[in-house]
C-alpha cells in the first residue's frame, strides 16, 4: 500500500511541506464518520459494530476504544453481482455465449445496478423486476419470449420475482450474519453487550440489508445505524479525513484570525492488533529447550546454534495504541569481508499465540534493506569459542506504531540505516 501511494505521487514534496502518510482501517474510518452525525445521540459505554467492535469512552468529543479483536471477510456487493450474473447466465443458456463484454456490462449495469440492487426490499406484493436482455443475445432468433422455465423471458426482458432476487443476496447475507454473530459473542463474553451495528459502503445503503439485520437483532436491543442518501457510500472517505486531521494535529484559523488546533468531534483512542510481527534470529542451542531439527553448526562461532527462532515485537491481541516503542539489539558476524550492506526479513503470524520458531503459520511480509558506511575495521571485535577474532556488526531493531501502521527501523549508533513501513494486518 505504501508503494502504491508513493507511485501515485501523493507523498511527493510540495510547498505546504512534508506529507505524512498514515493508514486507517476501513471499519474505523466508517465509525468515525457515522457516529458523529447529527442526531446519533451516542452514550458512554455503548458498543458499536462494523466488523470491528468499538466502545464509546466519552461523548464530548466522542472517544472510542476497540472493544474486541475485529474480524472480516469478503462479503460485499460485488459478490451479490456475481450471484446475479450467474443467475442470468444460467437462465439465458446458449444465448449468454452470444453476448459481448459490452453486452454483459449492459446487463449488469442497467436496471440491476441502478435500480434493483440498491432499492430491493422484499414485500408481500407480486412485483416483478425486469432486466432487459441485449438484442445480440437472441442472434437471428425472431422469438423474444421464453416461458418454458422461470424466470420468464417476455419481449426480450427477464421477469425476476422477489424470490429470485433474494437468492442473489442470500449467500452474502449468510456470510455477514456469521461475521456479526462472532463479534456479538466476543463482545458479550467480555461483558460489553452490543448497542448498535453500523452499515456503510455501497451494500451498507441497502434497505434489504437494513431490514434483514433489524429483524435478527432488534429483540436483543441492538440498533441498526444506516445513514441516508450517499452517506453510507462516502462514510469511509469522510472518516479517513477525520483520521487525517487527528494524526496530523491539524490547526485552523479562528474568527478573530488567530491560529488554534482543530478540535475533532470524534476519534479512536485504541486499536487491537490482528497479527504478530517480528523477525527471525539464531541463538545458542540449548538441549531440551530448542528442537533438534533447528540445531546447526555455526562455522563462524564454532558452536551449535538454534536456527529458525522468532522474536516478536507486537503480538496479536495487544492494544496497538498503548504499545510502547520496542527495540532489540542484534549482531551479525563477518570474517574478512563486509561491503556495508545487509537485509533483515520481517515476518507476521495470524495465530492467536505466535510460535517461538518459524512454522507454516509464520509468513514473510517485508524485507528491510540496510546500508552503512562503517568499514569492517570499525566493527566490534568478537572472539569465538576457538579464540579466533571476528568482526561483529551491532545494530538495533526498533518498532514504532503509528495509527494502523507499524514502522520497523534499523539503527547503528543512533542513526537509521534502514526502515520498512507496513500496514498493521486487519482482516
Amino acid at each position: 500500500m505504501t508503494e502504491a501511494v508513493k507511485k501515485a505521487g501523493i507523498v511527493d514534496r510540495r510547498n505546504a511541506g512534508e506529507t505524512k502518510l498514515t493508514f486507517a482501517p476501513e471499519p474505523e474510518a466508517a465509525a468515525l464518520s457515522t457516529l458523529c452525525e447529527p442526531g446519533r445521540g451516542t452514550k458512554p459505554n455503548e458498543v458499536y459494530l462494523d466488523l470491528i467492535t468499538y466502545k464509546i469512552g466519552s461523548v464530548n468529543p466522542i472517544l472510542m476504544d476497540e472493544a474486541v479483536e475485529g474480524s472480516g471477510g469478503l462479503c460485499g456487493g460485488i459478490f451479490i453481482d456475481e450471484a446475479f450474473e450467474y443467475m442470468i447466465k444460467n437462465r439465458l443458456g446458449r444465448r449468454w455465449d452470444r453476448l459481448s463484454r459490452a453486452g454483459i456490462k449492459e446487463l449488469l449495469k442497467g436496471e440491476w445496478e441502478l435500480s434493483i440492487k440498491p432499492q430491493f426490499k422484499p414485500t408481500n406484493s407480486s412485483k416483478e423486476y425486469l432486466v432487459s436482455v441485449p438484442a445480440e443475445a437472441f442472434g437471428k432468433e425472431k422469438k423474444l419470449n421464453d416461458t418454458e422455465k422461470e424466470p420468464y423471458i417476455k419481449n426480450g426482458r427477464i421477469h425476476f420475482s422477489k424470490s429470485h432476487i433474494k437468492k442473489a443476496f442470500s449467500q452474502v447475507f449468510n456470510d455477514i450474519d456469521k461475521l456479526i454473530d462472532a463479534q456479538v459473542l466476543k463482545s458479550r463474553d467480555q461483558g460489553q453487550p452490543l448497542s448498535g451495528i453500523i452499515l456503510v459502503g455501497g451494500l451498507g445503503s441497502s434497505p434489504y440489508l437494513y431490514d434483514h439485520l433489524k429483524m435478527r437483532h432488534e429483540e436483543a436491543g441492538i440498533k441498526i445505524l444506516q445513514s441516508t442518501g450517499m452517506r453510507p457510500r462516502t462514510a469511509i472517505c469522510r472518516g479517513a479525513v477525520y483520521k487525517g486531521f487527528h494524526d496530523g494535529a491539524a490547526s485552523g484559523i479562528n474568527a478573530d484570525g488567530s491560529f488554534d488546533n482543530i478540535r475533532l468531534p470524534i476519534r479512536v483512542t485504541s486499536t487491537i492488533s490482528r497479527a504478530s510481527y517480528g523477525h527471525g534470529y539464531t541463538t545458542h542451542f540449548i538441549e531440551g529447550q530448542h528442537l533438534g531439527k533447528d540445531k546447526k553448526w555455526c562455522e563462524l562461532e564454532k558452536r551449535y546454534k538454534a536456527h529458525n527462532q522468532m522474536r516478536w515485537y507486537l503480538v496479536r491481541g495487544e492494544n496497538v495504541s498503548t504499545k510502547e516503542p520496542t527495540s532489540q539489539d542484534v549482531y551479525r558476524l563477518y570474517n574478512g569481508h563486509f561491503d556495508g550492506e545487509w537485509d533483515l526479513e520481517l515476518f507476521q503470524c495470524e495465530e492467536d499465540h505466535p510460535p517461538s520458531r518459524k512454522e507454516q503459520s509464520v509468513k514473510r511480509f517485508a524485507t528491510i534493506d540496510c546500508k552503512t558506511n562503517k568499514p569492517l575495521s570499525k566493527l566490534r571485535d568478537y572472539k569465538n569459542a576457538s579464540g579466533e577474532t571476528l568482526k561483529a556488526l551491532d545494530f538495533e531493531v526498533r518498532m514504532v506504531l503509528s495509527g494502523a501502521a507499524v514502522e520497523f527501523g534499523v539503527f547503528i549508533d543512533g542513526k537509521r540505516v534502514g526502515k520498512s513501513d507496513v500496514h498493521i494486518h486487519s482482516k
